[in-house]
This record gives structure tokens, C-alpha cells and sequence, in this order.
């Protein structure tokens, strides 16, 4: 992987990331594998912690790409336990980026990530089974920002996108009048990354863009 020029404002306004939405296949663990290479890459030390009690599926990606000979550049640890918050704060102390992979079904994991987040991405795709989940998300994302010191910025990213579609702008447009912080970047349904899972992809395609959005949009405040 060749080493990009180190964003050294954002690492100092974001080093904790929590990835959640109180739904199974959202695009959580995808999501939280691109981030955490975008850090990687640029030769910050990365820990995933898989919050997800059922399917672990960080921890696996991690675990099949060292079977086929990868060099992967971030820490993956599997932490699906309510006492997460106190593991983060253990984990500041090695790493410079923690990326809180959150499962479907944890809610209180969730909240309890959340108390010691910098940025809260809420992945969806575009569809009502989605969004019936995302006053749910961000109530429990509220119990833990109550208890966290500092700012959190939320944003919902859009992912399994299919450009142009009825029902994305259908969802985009119901979100944007529901006044929720929606992402302009959005991830489509790319085959490429299905295909990603269990290898560590050099390309990270619109995940690229994804963080130069964070970056101007967390950086410029």
C-alpha cells in the first residue's frame, strides 16, 4: 500500500468512530474495513473492535485475510460486551484511531460506544425496512452522547446505492425533510465491494471520497 499524506487536523478532531444501525446488513463492517484502511494507509495504528455478539464478521474478514497471505495493516478484536466504552478508553493509550464496528442487535453496546465517539456513521441503504430502523439508532445514540464529554457529529451514510433509483431519492429526500445528517457522498452497490470481504483492496474507491467529506466537514469547525 503506498502512504498517503497523514490528515493530521482530522486525527486530532476524530479518534474514536463508531459504525452502528440497529440492523443486520446495513453495510456496518464494510463501512468500518474502509475507514479503518483509509487510516492505515496513511500510517496511522488502527484497532477495529467488533461489537457484533452474532456474526463477528470484522473479526473474520481479519482472520481470512491473514489465511491468504495478506499483510493487514489494522488490529481487529473481538469485544461484542456492554462495557465497550471502558475498552476504548484502554485502547487510546496504543492505538491513534478506534473504529467501534457495531452489530444490528446492540443496542446497548451501541450507546455505550457512542459515550466515547468523535463520529457516529449510521449506514442504510436505501430502502423503508432501513429507515424504519433510524429513530431506533438515534435514540440510543442520544443515551450515549448524553454521557459523552465532547462534541459528536452523526452522519448517515447511504450505502447499496443504486444510482439514479426511485427509491433513492425516494429516501434521500424523506431524510433530508426529517432534518437527519445525511451524507452526500454515497456508496453504491459495486460488486467490487462484496468481493473485498476477506482480502484488504488497495482501491478504496468511494470511501475516498466519503473521508474528504469528514475531513472538510469536520476540520472547517
Amino acid at each position: 500500500m503506498t502512504v498517503e499524506t497523514k490528515p493530521e487536523a482530522l486525527a486530532k478532531r476524530v479518534r474514536v468512530i463508531v459504525v452502528g444501525m440497529l440492523k443486520g446488513g446495513s453495510g456496518k463492517t464494510t463501512t468500518a474495513w474502509f475507514i479503518a484502511l483509509w487510516w492505515a494507509i496513511r500510517g496511522y495504528r488502527v484497532l477495529i473492535l467488533d461489537g457484533d455478539a452474532v456474526s463477528q464478521t470484522a473479526f473474520t474478514w481479519a482472520t481470512k485475510a491473514k489465511a491468504r497471505g495478506y499483510k493487514v495493516p489494522i488490529t481487529v478484536e473481538r469485544y461484542p460486551y456492554d462495557d465497550i466504552a471502558q475498552r476504548i478508553t484502554e485502547a487510546l493509550e496504543e492505538f491513534d484511531i478506534v473504529i467501534a464496528d457495531m452489530g444490528g442487535a446492540a443496542a446497548v453496546g451501541f450507546a455505550e460506544a457512542v459515550s466515547k465517539a468523535d463520529l457516529v456513521i449510521m449506514p442504510i441503504s436505501p430502502s423503508d425496512a432501513d429507515g424504519w430502523r433510524i429513530p431506533a439508532t438515534f435514540s440510543a445514540a442520544e443515551v450515549g452522547a448524553a454521557k459523552n464529554p465532547r462534541p459528536v457529529h452523526v452522519m448517515i451514510l447511504l450505502t447499496k446505492v443504486v444510482k439514479n433509483s426511485k427509491i433513492l431519492r425516494k429516501t434521500r429526500a424523506e431524510l433530508e425533510e426529517n432534518d437527519f445528517p445525511v451524507a452526500t457522498t454515497e456508496i453504491t452497490t459495486w460488486l467490487y465491494y462484496s468481493e473485498s470481504a476477506g482480502h484488504v483492496p488497495s482501491d478504496l474507491a468511494e470511501y475516498n471520497t466519503l473521508m474528504d467529506e469528514i475531513d472538510k466537514e469536520l476540520t472547517s469547525v
